[in-house]
């Protein structure tokens, strides 16, 4: 069975976290697993308190795994304080309810870094979703306790291909993001480059899920 840590498709192969933005109009499937976040691109002081109460909602059900994706982003958004507040908020909800959470990191590691020291009593885990760095980078962020996601374009980068390689099989997950890749061929790479079967790569994902999401 393959994991899908995060996807904004649902594509019902094996387990797949779908991630949505909260909303009053928002419909879950009571058989499919959420991630539900706000986003940072799309955080804004107009609507952002409605959306943290809808949050804090959604995020008592059964079939929401994950606060997510939230994060900053110093490419595209509001400026870095009103990012971190939102962010700070999120992570709130996210260990009110037990949840693990769902980063969204671009150029602002140091800040990701510090943040997460501030919440260092709290084990619930961070994934860091759409992981493009390299060896040193992964290093890194896993000593600070992250978990990495990979994609597959990510997997074709040679920085990330040997981060890839030398991360322990319990400090990974595997995703299609918006790709429209299929989650098995994100696999397929990924065990060539692992030097795994496909089938102990299954079972290693299925173990950190359970570890991180159960």
């Amino acid at each position: 069975m393959f994991v899908n840590i995060h996807t904004h498709n649902i594509h019902q192969e094996g387990i797949e976290i779908q991630n949505l933005m909260p909303s009053l109009d928002i419909k879950l499937n009571a058989e499919h697993l959420y991630s539900i976040g706000i986003h940072p691109w799309y955080a804004n002081a107009e609507s952002y308190a409605q959306e943290l109460e809808q949050l804090a909602h959604l995020a008592a059900l059964p079939q929401v795994k994950a606060i997510g994706e939230i994060g900053m982003d110093r490419v595209r958004g509001e400026s870095l304080d009103f990012q971190s507040m939102v962010f700070r908020q999120q992570i709130e909800i996210a260990y009110q309810y037990k949840k693990p959470i769902i980063v969204h990191v671009v150029h602002y590691l140091d800040e990701l870094i510090a943040i997460k020291k501030d919440y260092a009593k709290h084990t619930e885990a961070w994934v860091l979703h759409a992981f493009q760095g390299n060896k040193q980078s992964m290093q890194q962020l896993c000593r600070q306790g992250f978990v990495l996601s990979f994609g597959y374009e990510a997997l074709q980068k040679n920085k990330t291909i040997e981060a890839f390689r030398e991360i322990a099989l319990d400090s990974f997950f595997l995703e299609t993001d918006n790709s429209a890749i299929p989650i098995e061929k994100v696999y397929e790479k990924a065990a060539q480059i692992k030097n795994i079967s496909q089938p102990d790569l299954q079972k290693i994902q299925m173990n950190n899920y359970m570890s991180y999401f159960s």
